[in-house]
């Protein structure tokens, strides 16, 4: 995971990379859940964001499918 906010950063344990950039490695099992945020842009922006969550026994595969 990856941070430009120094005080989380701090909160959570991330390591400083370089100015600005924090970083923090985690175990795909060590997430409980990911939210997936859809922000509309462009034409698009008149409609609503949309949150997705993704709980963890779905983790890994969400991350196959995006990567694949």
């Amino acid at each position: 995971m990856f941070t430009s906010n120094s005080d989380l950063a701090s909160i959570h344990g991330f390591i400083k990379e370089e100015q600005f950039v924090f970083k923090k490695e985690l175990k795909i099992n060590d997430i409980e859940a990911l939210i997936e945020i859809k922000i509309p842009i462009l034409k698009f922006n008149h409609m609503k964001e949309e949150r997705t969550r993704i709980e963890q026994k779905y983790v890994k595969k969400y991350f196959e499918d995006i990567t694949l």
